[in-house]
């Protein structure tokens, strides 16, 4: 099953300029929140929702918009 820690998503930013490994943990708590990654909320999740299927990201280098699918 794609987004557990054995089998991590593979995602880039909305603009595409860097690369990161994601994945659920329910254990965690609250789960997925890692300490280095609370400020930069617009870099790191919206392309976690993308995988989800709850959101559609728009992939533009400057700009990016995200909208409920």
């Amino acid at each position: 099953m794609a987004g557990t820690r054995e089998d991590p998503w593979q995602l880039t930013t909305p603009s595409g300029g860097s690369a990161y490994t994601a994945y659920r943990d329910p254990e965690a708590d609250p789960p997925g929140l890692k300490k280095g990654l609370r400020g930069r909320f617009a870099n790191y999740v919206p392309p976690v929702l993308e995988q989800l299927g709850g959101v559609e990201v728009e992939h533009k280098a400057r700009g990016n918009r995200m909208r409920a699918a």
